[in-house]
């Protein structure tokens, strides 16, 4: 009995020693991360990001490789911690063919995001290029001829047979419209589903072209400037497909026009004369920038879409004042008015050309400051003068609004992200801009 006892003790022993406690995993809480999708190649554009705290000190850094995704986190951060972005955007030029390079350094700040954000690095509307050829023949004179959208390779004329070139940036779409013996009325040929590479139309005799005998739209500016401008159809927002309404594209360094209006022509023709063809487009997008020339002046930027042609751009009625804040680090400046983003921005003219904008949100009435953060040894020991902060004197400020949108925050996100191309135009941008 004392055996069989024993045994049934070491039995028991065993059995309790051999019993392990059910495992417990060890769950590390997520702290702060942030995803970027860079689509370039490092020879096109070679990205860095980093993420400062609120004083400005550096948190982490991270050069970001081309065609490739990542994340970058903060060690020893919560998910519920709060971040400035900046994003710096380094290309380098030839300029002109020249063989002399530059290196111009775009930086973005957005203040204050949150974990779990996303930045996409990507260009999201590239127009194509259309070699456009065409010779004229069978008119007594040639008196006008206007690409929309293009550069200017050969005008035709007498010297050269009125040969035309002309490289078209287009999204499938575009025309072309002639003034000939001495004829008022504009000849116009559109041509759809356009390709990239070159269009070679032969000889045309301008008899063949539809004849425009519509109205044209006036549309005036807020005010007398060169205005830069971009006036399109809406073909199809989801293809990204526009049709340009706009006038030839003026080289760099041309000649200034001064303007208060244009007259905005369409290829139709009048239904009281001539049946017509349903247009290629409906709605209308008008971008333009332009700065006024008064004491007081300031740029104006637009891009909306409009279902017709209108009589006068809309003028914001908020602004912005400067302060005696701002130094070579630090920016302010007065909210006078509700918009929906502040922009701060500091450049250098001198090489490297930098660019430093900081995209924040507004107050009415109230002085809006923000100093820009350290920039880190990664970067700065390779561009001193960014290290040194090394800006031009001038600080400008602009303030966007975006009356479909209403909420900086959702307007943020949109262009951190950059999935839509069009995003702006449909909120209905509009900015006033000034530089102190």
């Amino acid at each position: 009995m004392l055996r069989i006892f024993s045994l049934s003790v070491i039995v028991i022993l065993l059995g309790t020693h051999c019993k392990k406690d059910p495992f417990v995993p060890v769950i590390t809480p997520k702290g702060f991360e942030l995803y970027i999708n860079n689509e370039y190649n490092e020879l096109e554009n070679k990205y860095a990001v980093w993420l400062s705290d609120q004083d400005g000190v550096q948190k982490a850094f991270k050069w970001i490789p081309g065609n490739d995704t990542v994340i970058i986190s903060v060690p020893g951060s919560l998910a519920s911690d709060r971040f400035d972005c900046t994003v710096a955007e380094i290309m380098k030029i030839d300029e002109s063919g020249s063989g002399v390079t530059d290196t111009i350094i775009r930086l973005t700040t957005y203040p204050q995001i949150g974990s779990g954000e996303s930045l996409n690095f990507r260009l999201t509307n590239k127009p194509q290029v259309s070699d456009l050829k065409v010779k004229f023949a069978g008119m007594n004179s040639f008196d006008s001829i206007i690409v929309s959208n293009a550069f200017i390779l050969s005008r035709p004329q007498a010297s050269n047979n009125y040969t035309a070139h002309y490289k078209v940036l287009n999204t499938g779409d575009f025309w072309f419209r002639i003034l000939v013996n001495g004829d008022p009325h504009w000849r116009y040929l559109v041509l759809d589903d356009i390709n990239e590479g070159e269009i070679d139309l032969g000889t045309i005799n301008p008899s063949i072209m539809s004849l425009n005998l519509a109205y044209h739209d006036r549309m005036n500016f807020p005010f007398s400037s060169s205005w830069k401008y971009n006036i399109e159809g809406v073909v199809d927002t989801a293809l990204g497909k526009y049709f340009p309404l706009g006038e030839a594209l003026r080289a760099p360094g041309g000649a200034t026009f001064f303007q208060n209006f244009i007259e905005v022509v369409e290829p139709i023709t009048d239904d009281v004369f001539f049946p017509t063809l349903p247009k290629p487009y409906g709605d209308f997008r008008i971008q333009a920038y332009g700065t006024s020339t008064t004491p007081t002046g300031y740029n104006y930027a637009i891009d909306q879409y409009f279902d017709s042609i209108p009589l006068n751009l809309p003028i914001p009625t908020w602004d912005i004042e400067g302060t005696s804040s701002s130094g070579y680090r630090t920016i302010a400046v007065k909210c006078v008015g509700d918009f929906d983003v502040l922009s701060f921005s500091r450049s250098r003219s001198a090489k490297p050309s930098i660019h430093w904008e900081v995209q924040t949100k507004p107050q009415n009435g109230a002085i809006v400051s923000y100093r820009l953060p350290d920039v880190p040894d990664e970067i700065g020991k390779l561009y001193s003068s960014l290290a040194n902060y090394s800006f031009d004197g001038a600080v400008k400020a602009r303030a966007e609004n975006y009356a479909l949108y209403g909420n900086y925050d959702f307007i943020r996100r949109k262009k951190m992200k950059n999935d839509d191309a069009y995003w702006q135009a449909k909120g209905k941008y509009l900015a006033r801009e000034r530089s102190f």
